[in-house]
């Protein structure tokens, strides 16, 4: 009995963390997106004269480090879980977190079809 209980703490926390892990790299990216408009020949100097500019670099490096730490949560549902299968199948969730982010967040408008697919990548996985 307790060692079933043990089991099935380690499962739920390897899915948690498999959860985590993908929503952190999707989300990475699209915050990456954001900062990534402001990078280019002139980044250092937009850097020193514009604020605006400045916060989307560094919202560009946040959005670096979300995407490497997602591999950190990864490994670590990895280590959790009986089967890397069930991590990687938990990967269509975080798809799920950046297109809301960028429908919310960036305003990008989402068609029909691109929710279609969504759902159906959500529950083939």
């Amino acid at each position: 009995m307790l060692l079933q209980i043990t089991l099935d703490i380690n499962i739920t926390l390897g899915i948690v963390l498999a959860i985590i892990g993908s929503v952190c790299l999707n989300l990475g990216k699209g915050v990456q997106r954001i900062g990534a408009e402001t990078l280019g020949k002139e980044m250092l100097k937009k850097w020193k004269t514009n604020p605006e500019d400045k916060k989307k670099i560094i919202l560009w490096l946040v959005g670096t480090a979300m995407t490497a730490l997602s591999m950190v949560f990864s490994m670590a549902a990895a280590f959790f879980l009986d089967r890397p299968s069930t991590a990687v199948a938990l990967s269509g969730v975080g798809i799920l977190s950046v297109v809301l982010f960028s429908f919310y967040v960036i305003k990008e408008k989402v068609s029909g079809l691109q929710i279609l697919a969504i759902i159906l990548i959500i529950l083939g996985t």
